[in-house]
């Protein structure tokens, strides 16, 4: 494994995404992990594709999880594409640092899912998603 920087450097330019262009401009591309595959979705500004690929998985509700700096950038703007299209779903917002990540959040999470009716064919949306709403 190379140890300096510019080697580093040479490996991430000459890396091509294993990936295609979709008539819709959303750019799929396989993720690995393992053995295994599952296809990432890439778009500048296609939210409303983005969030109708949703319409794609067998669910019954999203799930979105917030942290408190998402939910006040990204919640607006996909909240309101998921109303736009129909498609139910429900939050919940969790702090940002490191001190949150205790039991006590993660029964805040399960507990905000059980009460929002999630199920096993809950769709369930990481804070992780705001790179896809910018």
């Amino acid at each position: 494994m190379p140890s300096n920087a510019e080697q580093l450097q040479a490996i991430a330019n000459s890396y091509v995404m294993d990936g295609t262009l979709r008539e819709d401009g959303l750019r799929q591309v396989k993720m690995h992990i393992g053995e295994s595959t599952f296809p990432v979705l890439l778009g500048h500004n296609k939210l409303p594709e983005l969030v109708g690929e949703l319409r794609t998985l067998d669910m019954d509700k999203v799930f979105l999880g917030y942290d408190e700096n998402t939910v006040v950038h990204c919640a607006p703007r996909l909240e309101a594409e998921l109303e736009r299209q129909g498609i139910p779903f429900y939050r919940c917002v969790m702090g940002v640092s490191e001190q949150n990540k205790t039991m006590a959040s993660l029964d805040h999470i399960l507990e905000t899912f059980l009460k929002g009716g999630g199920s096993r064919c809950a769709a369930l949306l990481r804070s992780a998603l705001r790179l896809l709403v910018r």
